[in-house]
């Protein structure tokens, strides 16, 4: 009849009110809500997609009776995606029929969220070592490498004005993709493969638009004397002692960036 009509449209409508709120973390239903809105940026800036029917039946069921459950759903769901799609390089759609089968659970039976969260932490657990593949010379898309090093330096600032999260800082290859003479005498001298070099997470930092475009193939130790002068956490930390430039310093700069993962407890 046409009640039962108009009651299908209008949950109809509300559900993707819902639904594009979820994928716009500007939108007004997060007005006051800072920390759900940082998490769907992050999720927005990564591109993730499949987690969207689980999102949108835990907001539904959730959001009004127990946002902390919908919280961390959200934020363990972040902590699964990264380490399986970025991380172990696993393709988002091979998962996307489990996202729906809790999609379903969850609209079923709310309150079987914990068991759902707990199933999304033991697949967690499966996906290995952050810190060892960082060590064993993982290369990552430019925009996850920017990502990871955000975040790195993120959980080492205490101020806003050091924070890379809106900041939009921009990826800094410290031996350049194009080299010039003095790198490639560098390079030669080190015996470096740059082909499998150039890319790894120890030969990549971040700053400003400003400084990255007048830096171009300026010799490492006047790179490292930018790189400090932006006192961004990450550059101050992960460059300490390291005035020489090679695959041992690049090693170096990975155990530091995946020291500060662990200690800082990111995506666990």
């Amino acid at each position: 009849d046409q009640n039962s009509f108009d009651l299908f449209t209008e949950k109809l409508l509300y559900e993707a009110k819902i639904y594009f709120a979820l994928l716009n973390y500007q939108d007004d239903l997060w007005k006051n809500e800072k920390d759900i809105s940082e998490m769907l940026a992050e999720i927005n800036y990564l591109n993730f997609e499949q987690h969207l029917p689980m999102f949108l039946s835990s907001y539904i069921k959730l959001f009004s009776t127990n946002k902390d459950k919908f919280k961390l759903l959200i934020k363990t769901y972040i902590t699964f995606a990264v380490r399986r799609q970025i991380f172990m390089h696993k393709n988002p759609s091979e998962f996307e029929e489990q996202y729906s089968k809790w999609a379903v659970r969850i609209r079923q039976h709310p309150d079987k969220i914990d068991e759902i969260i707990a199933e999304l932490k033991q697949e967690i657990s499966k996906t290995g070592s952050i810190t060892e593949q960082i060590k064993r010379g993982a290369e990552f898309k430019d925009k996850q490498s920017k990502y990871i090093l955000w975040k790195v330096n993120d959980a080492l600032s205490s101020t806003s004005l050091t924070k890379c999260w809106k900041n939009d800082p921009t990826l800094e290859h410290i031996i350049p993709k194009s080299p010039d003479t003095w790198w490639q005498t560098l390079i030669t001298a080190k015996k470096i493969n740059h082909e499998e070099t150039v890319g790894r997470l120890g030969n990549l930092t971040l700053l400003g638009d400003k400084e990255n475009s007048g830096l171009g193939n300026i010799n490492y130790p006047d790179k490292l004397k930018k790189y400090t002068e932006t006192k961004l956490p990450l550059n101050l930390e992960t460059f300490k002692n390291i005035n020489d430039f090679g695959l041992d310093e690049i090693k170096k700069r990975e155990e530091i960036i995946a020291k500060i993962i662990t200690d800082n407890h990111i995506w666990e």
